[in-house]
């Protein structure tokens, strides 16, 4: 999975509400906003927490993981939740955590 392009789908290609013509990361945070930003950010805070857990194991991410973390993202940190302007890493290491991705990996 590119995690970029996943990213990105929420920034250009999904829309919520799908009548409304708002990309997901737009009507949670606004115009300026773009989830994609954070990929390289994320992808290094995922490959950290993987090896952690298993040393010498090649890292991935389903899908259904990722989905989890950038909806938390979205709505935890965006217009409806707290707000914020950008994001940092206490943020999506907090969006990591609330995934199911770490209990995969155990």
């Amino acid at each position: 999975m590119n995690l970029y392009i996943c990213m990105n789908a929420f920034d250009t290609e999904l829309f919520y509400p799908e009548k409304d013509g708002k990309s997901y990361t737009e009507y949670f945070f606004g115009k300026d906003f773009k989830l994609s930003n954070y990929t390289v950010l994320l992808l290094e805070l995922l490959q950290a927490k993987s090896s952690r857990i298993k040393p010498n194991s090649e890292f991935s991410i389903l899908m259904e993981d990722f989905t989890q973390i950038a909806n938390y993202i979205l709505v935890n940190y965006g217009k409806f939740g707290k707000n914020l302007k950008s994001l940092g890493k206490k943020e999506l290491i907090e969006a990591i955590e609330q995934s199911s991705y770490l209990l995969e990996h155990i």
